[in-house]
């Protein structure tokens, strides 16, 4: 039986179509579950954008990825900060916060696409995906100087005036209430509400690091479910981003 049956329903009672893209952020971390969860991307054809962290790649992540690359032009790459490292004194956990001028964060920005344009080329996106979806102004500034042409952060984010260009991601497929992850029935619950809005796009974001086996059949199911569906279309993100603004 399939659990993503109430999904299907909301989708087949939508007037309007749906772009999907899923965001699977820390490339860098956990090379080998990067590598199983693309490996399930490219054998259904779907893409993937993955948020790497310029610091955080080793020899092997850089050969996983870029193995990834090679395999299928549908897995894209993009920035994900620099180290993936907390530099708020208090408060929720940000590497780009308020506690970091714009110098700071201009330097790590640049250092992380350096890093990035070295190892992918033509291959990086001008995406830029900020650690805990948090960022200031002055990281917008510092991206936009950098040439980066969109930032994704999670839908309901703190407005930033002056922004770039947002690709959100609407769905967090290991989302958490009060530290704990949703069970099934809840996680179809909250996906339900997202996709009763009219929101034309709709990003998902994923970690390969916490999904084992068990998890990415789970996922599996929701994009068959996905498929099947006549409103709904799959993308990566600038695909998404140029389709939209068109």
């Amino acid at each position: 039986m399939n659990p993503f049956q109430s999904i299907a329903r909301v989708l087949a009672e939508r007037q309007t179509p749906i772009k999907v893209f899923f965001r699977d952020d820390d490339g860098g971390w956990a090379d080998e579950r990067l590598q199983q969860l693309a490996m399930d991307f490219i054998r259904r054809d779907l893409p993937l954008d993955i948020a790497v962290i310029p610091d955080a790649l080793s020899n092997q992540s850089v050969d996983v990825i870029g193995s990834l690359l090679n395999a299928d032009g549908r897995i894209a790459v993009h920035q994900h900060g620099f180290a993936h490292t907390n530099h708020q004194l208090s408060g929720r956990s940000c590497e780009f916060g308020s506690d970091r001028n714009y110098h700071q964060q201009y330097h790590d920005i640049q250092a992380g696409r350096s890093r990035l344009a070295a190892v992918f080329g033509s291959q990086l996106a001008p995406v830029f995906t900020p650690p805990w979806n948090r960022c200031t102004s002055d990281t917008t500034a510092a991206l936009k100087l950098l040439g980066v042409q969109y930032l994704s952060r999670i839908t309901g984010s703190d407005s930033i005036g002056d922004s770039l260009p947002e690709l959100p991601v609407a769905v967090d497929w290991l989302k958490k209430r009060k530290g704990v992850r949703l069970n099934t029935s809840e996680l179809i619950e909250y996906i339900c509400g997202l996709f009763k809005t009219d929101d034309a796009v709709i990003g998902i974001m994923l970690h390969h690091e916490h999904m084992d086996h068990g998890n990415r059949l789970l996922l599996h199911q929701f994009i068959e479910t996905l498929k099947e569906s006549q409103t709904v279309s799959f993308h990566s993100m600038m695909d998404a981003a140029g389709r939209n603004d068109s």
